[in-house]
């Protein structure tokens, strides 16, 4: 059996053992990197709150879909920057 991973986006990502059809995917806001460019999911930065232990960014990727991400406070990001969402790690779960 050939098993198509679960579309994030407009992307797959990778999701071993987990059966082929309809699937849910979870990460939290730390789960996930923010990047001016390179593979991953397009997006636009909506807002950047800055709080005592880092960044957190509202982003919207082409898509539509609302994404939160936290970022070490060095991390350059300003609304309406364009970049990229890579997922680090992500829970996939069968739908």
């Amino acid at each position: 059996m050939v098993q198509t991973p679960p579309d994030v986006a407009g992307h797959r990502l990778a999701a071993p053992g987990v059966a082929d059809g309809p699937a849910e995917v979870l990460a939290r806001p730390s789960d996930l990197q923010w990047l001016p460019e390179g593979a991953g999911i397009p997006a636009e930065i909506l807002r950047v709150i800055d709080r005592a232990d880092g960044r957190r960014l509202l982003a919207l990727t082409e898509s539509g879909e609302a994404v939160e991400l936290d970022v070490d406070p060095e991390v350059a990001a300003r609304p309406r920057d364009r970049g990229v969402v890579q997922v680090r790690r992500a829970r996939v779960f069968a739908a």
